[in-house]
């Protein structure tokens, strides 16, 4: 059994005090600590950063001065081709009437053209040219200078990898450990324990995964592909027009009459989504199921809430009141006499009124209403639902939030972006896993309850965990998986048919499908204003089923660095043979079968 580790009995209140800075903090020290590993003299990058802006602003300064130069021109040329119109006219009009006038309006308008074009040429372009050749100096230096930030950068871009995020939360919040990648053993354990669920099915594939436990209990951030078949409207117009002949008091009269007509038609047709939701085992309550929503509610108008709550109250009051007559042992709920508890969390639907006592005690639901009365970070924006001992929890700012950490994103050329990109990123995914968690973190039965099994064995059929399995395979070049007809526009769900050990490896056998689209067109026939029926096409996309096989092995590399993702890893060049592959946090993804695919 592992060591207790400092539980969190008040989340937003303790993230607020301590956990913000010190994630911010730590994130800071990180960059440090990489800085100091590449050997990046900070002070000698920021004035190379400094040198390019400088060069940039030049750049951009000689780029306007070029642009109102080349107005200037157009504005003359304007003014040249006006002024040989007008005296063109004025050559007309005195031929015809011969006005002394208008034959001196002829001389001048032809001089003063003459004399613009002599402008344009003998200074207007000098100066042109004179501004352009600058500017493309001006842009070469500041493109050389940008090179070299980048040259002085390479090294501490080379450092970032896929779990310093991850190290930076478990470092300042120890109880949250965090997988370098979602093992077998894990995923076994889920499953076999707490009813995780096994397969998603063959319409979802995995985008995402970041695993971990909270003092033993575990779980699973995942982000998911789902397709799913469903009516497509489509809309088609006709426009008719037609003669009427009408007669009154002035005779008889024919007007003409248009009137468009619209047509929809269904056809069933993919629709693709991604879901992001948390998913906790934990054997507390193992009776007990819920679910609840969030309330859209201004939290921050007291007397919105006030007149909620009383309302909510009256309708919790009279559903308890039911139950009670009910007898039902299922639908026995009570009121636990916290009215904004009750009112704003809900789970009304609970199934075990003693085991859901258990969880939400007075400290749990302060903690509760805490998160749901406030709007900094998040507020209510959060369903949850408990199936026994499977907890799911899914929020809105995890569904905008990309969790893969990708260390090609902290790559820049400016050591300043540098340490904001990195600090802001690693805040920000810290706190919105936090709060992905908060909601089970409020409740202090969770953190002390220590699962009886522990420690668990590796699947003896694979290394990786399926849902791992389909997070690297998602990372290589669609190309590769695509079925010949299939649409390149639309997404492909990947799913492992088969997965196997070979020596360190994974083999895995990737179906792949996706839809072949052909253009349609149906008639609707409709009657116009005129009396006659008319065919109004109706353009749709007919999608048919395509589906392609391939191979891939999935092994783990030791390495967490981006280096290696650039084959510089003998080990790695020797797999990947040129095919399409995917690495990251030390895990690589690469073809068994390239030759057969571009």
């Amino acid at each position: 059994m592992p060591e207790i580790k400092e539980a969190i009995y008040e989340p937003r209140k303790y993230y607020n005090e301590v956990l913000k800075d010190a994630y911010r903090e730590a994130a800071n020290e990180k960059f440090n600590e990489l800085l100091k590993e590449s050997g990046v003299d900070e002070e000698g990058a920021k004035e190379d950063a400094r040198v390019y802006y400088e060069a940039q602003k030049k750049a951009k300064e000689a780029s306007k001065i070029l642009n109102s130069q080349k107005a200037g021109r157009t504005f003359c040329i304007v003014m040249c081709a006006l002024f040989f119109v007008v005296s063109l006219i004025f050559l007309f009009v005195y031929i015809a009437n011969q006005g002394v006038g208008f034959l001196v309006g002829f001389i001048l308008c032809l001089l003063a053209g003459i004399g613009m074009i002599v402008l344009i040429c003998a200074s207007i372009n000098k100066k042109l040219k004179s501004s352009e050749d600058i500017l493309k100096k001006l842009e070469q230096d500041e493109k050389a200078k940008k090179t070299l930030c980048w040259l002085r950068m390479e090294r501490l871009n080379r450092l970032y990898d896929w779990n310093m995020p991850a190290t930076i939360l478990k470092k300042v919040t120890p109880i949250l450990d965090i997988d370098r990648y979602f093992s077998a053993g894990r995923f076994n354990y889920l499953v076999e324990k707490f009813g995780f669920p096994k397969d998603l099915g063959e319409d979802t594939s995995v985008l995402g995964v970041v695993s971990g436990n909270i003092q033993g209990n575990p779980f699973a951030l995942v982000r998911e592909l789902n397709c799913r078949i469903r009516d497509i409207a489509y809309h088609g117009s006709l426009t008719i027009s037609w003669t009427e002949t009408y007669r009154d008091s002035n005779g008889t009269h024919t007007v003409t009459k248009t009137e468009t007509l619209y047509a929809t038609v269904y056809h069933e047709g993919p629709g693709y989504y991604t879901d992001t939701y948390m998913l906790y085992g934990n054997e507390a309550a193992p009776n007990l199921h819920f679910s609840r929503s969030p309330v859209k509610l201004n939290t921050e108008q007291k007397n919105e809430v006030e007149r909620y709550v009383k309302k909510k109250t009256k309708e919790l009051q009279k559903k308890a009141k039911a139950d009670l007559m009910d007898n039902d042992p299922t639908t026995n709920f009570t009121m636990t006499g916290n009215n904004a508890f009750d009112s704003l969390f809900g789970a009304t639907n609970r199934d075990n009124e003693v085991e859901f006592r258990l969880l939400y005690t007075p400290l749990a639901m302060k903690n509760v209403l805490d998160l749901l009365m406030n709007k900094e970070p998040y507020g209510d924006d959060f369903s949850q639902r408990k199936n026994g001992v499977l907890n799911i929890v899914s929020s809105s700012h995890s569904q905008r939030f990309n969790y893969d950490a990708d260390p090609r994103a902290f790559a820049t050329f400016d050591i300043n972006l540098a340490r904001q990109n990195f600090v802001s990123y690693c805040a920000d995914y810290v706190q919105g896993l936090y709060f992905d968690l908060a909601p089970l973190l409020s409740i202090p039965l969770y953190q002390s309850h220590m699962p009886e099994e522990y420690i668990y064995g590796e699947d003896p059929t694979s290394h990786f965990s399926n849902y791992e399995h389909e997070v690297m395979i998602n990372g290589i070049s669609p190309s590769y998986f695509r079925p010949e007809e299939a649409d390149p526009d639309l997404p492909l769900i990947l799913k492992v048919m088969n997965a196997s050990k070979e020596g360190e490896e994974d083999h895995l056998k990737v179906h792949a499908y996706s839809y072949k689209t052909t253009p349609r067109i149906d008639y609707v026939q409709q009657r116009g204003g005129d009396g006659k029926l008319h065919s109004i096409p109706v353009p749709w996309t007919q999608y048919d089923y395509v589906e392609a096989e391939q191979e891939v092995g999935v092994t783990d590399t030791n390495d967490t660095q981006t280096s290696y993702a650039e084959g510089l890893n003998e080990r790695i060049r020797e797999l990947v043979n040129d095919g399409p592959s995917h690495f990251e946090r030390g895990l690589l993804c690469f073809a068994r079968m390239a030759q057969n695919k571009e």
